[in-house]
């Protein structure tokens, strides 16, 4: 075997016996080149677990087995051999498949040949920030973002807070082209593909990098018509009072990244600045809000 190629150990075993296989498979490596480890459940009650180690350079496949035998007993079944030479990066695009959510068909470039005829077409590839399409959060904001558009809405000045790729502020963009869009995330990798994915999709937006409502771009943008927030309950909880100050009169909030059983904290948090609830979408477990001001 080479030094230069990765190996692979995959297994099942009962959670309980995890982290000693890990002690014996790290006890076969030097210590500066240890092995990486990753465990999921295997079956819906969570008495097994899948167990995979990746070894680089690998050691010997006597060596390995000894210590799986010594830990999950000899019968247990392993599969141990070179990392498939794959374009990971491409297997995993090819993974995503597109996604409707009220007119918007959301697509990665290798499925831009497959875009229906009459919806509003995005194109987000899988990076470093969160946004694909393919949660249900997102899809949440989407539709709630497609029904104020058809509803006739025509909001002046958006802010897309915590925008991640960038896709909410993108089809803001496109069903609202008048309109003034601020995309800001505290992660400069996501303002940098949030600006590279406006382009791709031909749309103006301009991209900030903000801690909440802190940066001076977000504040001098404001009022804002239309404030969307894909972020996770307890920020949005925090941040409700400057989100909402930084309202237009009788504008309108779209939040996410909730549970089902967050729903009513956040929206409690909401109503104490006066927001009221207009519509709850439902996806897969997940919440998504949409406010105005009474």
């Amino acid at each position: 075997m080479s030094d230069q190629e990765q190996w692979v150990l995959t297994l099942d075993l009962p959670p309980a016996k995890v982290e000693a296989l890990e002690e014996a498979l790290a006890a076969l490596q030097d210590p500066e080149t240890p092995p990486t480890f990753s465990h999921f459940e295997a079956d819906d009650a969570g008495a097994i677990w899948r167990f995979s180690a990746y070894f680089l350079p690998a050691p010997d496949a006597d060596a390995v087995r000894r210590a799986v035998e010594k830990v999950a007993g000899a019968d247990v079944a392993v599969e141990y051999g070179p990392v498939p030479d794959k374009d990971w990066v491409l297997e995993s695009l090819q993974a995503l498949k597109p996604v409707t959510a009220g007119r918007f068909f959301v697509h990665g470039r290798h499925d831009a040949d497959k875009v229906p005829d009459n919806v509003i077409a995005i194109e987000i590839e899988a990076a470093q920030a969160f946004g694909s399409g393919n949660h249900a959060t997102t899809q949440g904001c989407l539709i709630a973002i497609d029904e104020l558009a058809t509803r006739g809405l025509r909001p002046k000045r958006i802010l897309d807070l915590g925008c991640g790729t960038g896709i909410l502020a993108i089809a803001a963009a496109r069903v609202w082209p008048d309109a003034h869009v601020l995309a800001a995330d505290n992660d400069p990798i996501a303002v940098d593909i949030a600006a590279a994915n406006g382009k791709l999709n031909g749309v103006s937006i301009q991209c900030a990098l903000s801690e909440g409502m802190e940066a001076g771009v977000v504040r001098d943008n404001g009022p804002y018509d239309l404030i969307v927030a894909n972020i996770l309950m307890q920020p949005l909880i925090e941040l409700a009072p400057g989100i909402v100050a930084a309202l237009q009169k009788s504008g309108r909030i779209i939040l996410s990244g909730l549970l089902e059983s967050q729903k009513a904290a956040v929206e409690a948090a909401y109503e104490q600045q006066g927001m009221k609830l207009e519509r709850h979408i439902l996806l897969e477990g997940w919440s998504s809000l949409m406010l105005h001001q009474p």
